[in-house]
């Protein structure tokens, strides 16, 4: 049996220091991000000894967690299909 793991992105660097909804502004990780992935890497290469792909929205913030969690141990691929939806003009 395969596990499927669903992984949000790590904190972004919000414009101002100023947490939004926003949605698919394809904003990077803040210096916590980038720790959060890091971390999440470490905990899931002690999980398993196998190689393990990672499949990735190609929003930069989604994208640079997907890397950092793989630190160079799996494949990142990324696919269109899971970028945010656009919800339009709040």
């Amino acid at each position: 049996m395969r596990n499927l793991y669903l992984i949000r992105h790590g904190q972004v660097a919000f414009p101002d220091n100023v947490p939004r909804c926003i949605g698919c502004t394809d904003l990077s990780l803040d210096s916590r991000g980038q720790k959060q992935a890091r971390e999440l890497g470490a905990f899931f290469r002690q999980m398993t000894a196998s190689h393990v792909p990672v499949f990735s929205s190609p929003l930069a913030r989604a994208l640079e967690t997907a890397v950092l969690l793989s630190k160079n141990h799996t494949t990142v691929y990324m696919e269109e299909g899971l970028r945010e939806l656009d919800m339009g003009e709040w």
